[in-house]
């Protein structure tokens, strides 16, 4: 019998590793109502630990609503060894760091397998713990002026404020907020404001798009043009040539086959033409239906304005004040939006974050 060898992790190690995301972009591949920011530093294991003991109640209580995603600067794992040979002769220990990225396989460890089989750790026994290492807890909390502020939850709306809303985790604020949440989010689905507070989004969106078009037409034309005249050199060219050469070989063949580029010529030569007037139109009306979609833009930021109240932020905040938690609140704010916006799919939501953010 051939020796078995084979790596996982124990059963709430593998929760963690569900829980925390080495890539957390396809939590904002859709559009939600809100955006939670769960930020815990390398010291925070307690507020990691409720994270984990919450983790089902949040996913059933958050719903379709909100999008709750969760960045960890490090945590332990601990291995778990499957050998039909195996006998451990020491107490267990830390064996090194390993990017959580590295870990692909989350519920078998099988890449862990490799990297052990590898011999990068040396020799492991069951027990031994690992320490995962991701890096979007510093990213993130260094765009948003908040390194100094972990552990903490950070409230970002589909459109946000300028502002936002911060609550900074420790034993006080765990012990109470499920049961915040609970609330705001009943207020939030009761007062609609989680329809409405999409559909705003979804028409900026909308609006952004169309601009983005419009604005694409005038460049796409321009390539269309510019690949055009490249086709009239190039047909030019080789009607020269074969001209020249059916002066002294005039032959039935090479005469089709000019023949033929003339026709390319004409073709090329038509479509210049017809991009140049489609430019030149669109250069004239452009303007007008940009000017249109302006308007449309601010009218749609005016009408959500007037919803501001309905915003997922200022319900919950209005909670933490009600359960005398107002000093755990704070504001995050962002000149940049390098790692986050990397993040934030589809692409056009940036531009609506960036339009009514920065």
């Amino acid at each position: 019998m051939g020796l078995k060898f084979e790596v996982g992790f124990d059963q709430d190690s593998q929760k963690l590793i569900q829980l925390v995301r080495s890539d957390p972009s396809n939590a904002f591949g859709s559009l939600y109502s809100t955006y939670m920011l769960f930020l815990i530093g390398e010291q925070d294991e307690s507020e990691l630990k409720w994270l984990l003991d919450n983790a089902k109640a949040l996913d059933s209580l958050t719903g379709n609503h909100i999008a709750y995603i969760i960045f960890v600067k490090q945590f332990k794992v601990k291995l778990q060894i499957h050998s039909n040979r195996y006998e451990g002769e020491r107490t267990p220990e830390i064996l090194g760091q390993i990017e959580l990225a590295n870990i692909e396989d989350r519920q078998n460890g099988g890449n862990v397998t490799h990297i052990i089989k590898n011999g990068r750790f040396g020799i492991v026994m069951d027990g031994d713990e690992l320490t995962a290492i991701t890096y979007g807890t510093d990213f993130v909390a260094r765009e948003l002026g908040l390194l100094g502020r972990l552990p903490c939850v950070v409230i970002i709306d589909a459109i946000p404020a300028k502002n936002l809303c911060v609550i900074g985790l420790d034993q006080d604020v765990t012990s109470s907020l499920m049961a915040i949440m609970r609330k705001a989010i009943s207020e939030f689905e009761t007062s609609t404001g989680d329809l409405i507070i999409r559909r705003d989004a979804e028409r900026l969106i909308g609006l952004q798009n169309s601009i983005s078009c419009e604005n694409k037409r005038d460049t796409d034309l321009r390539v269309k043009i510019i690949s055009a005249i490249e086709n009239i050199k190039k047909f030019k060219t080789k009607i020269k040539k074969g001209n020249a050469y059916y002066a002294i070989h005039p032959e039935q063949v090479l005469a089709q086959r000019l023949a033929v580029l003339d026709i390319e010529l004409q073709n090329a030569m038509a479509e210049h033409d017809r991009f140049t007037i489609e430019l030149d139109e669109l250069a004239q009306s452009l303007p007008e239906r940009l000017a249109v979609l302006d308007i449309e833009l601010q009218n749609a930021i005016v009408e959500h304005r007037r919803h501001k109240e309905l915003l997922f932020s200022r319900i919950f905040e209005r909670h933490v004040r009600g359960n005398g938690l107002q000093k755990k609140l704070g504001v995050a704010q962002t000149s940049t939006l390098s790692y986050l916006g990397s993040l934030i799919k589809p692409d056009i939501l940036l531009k609506v974050w960036k339009l009514l953010w920065l």
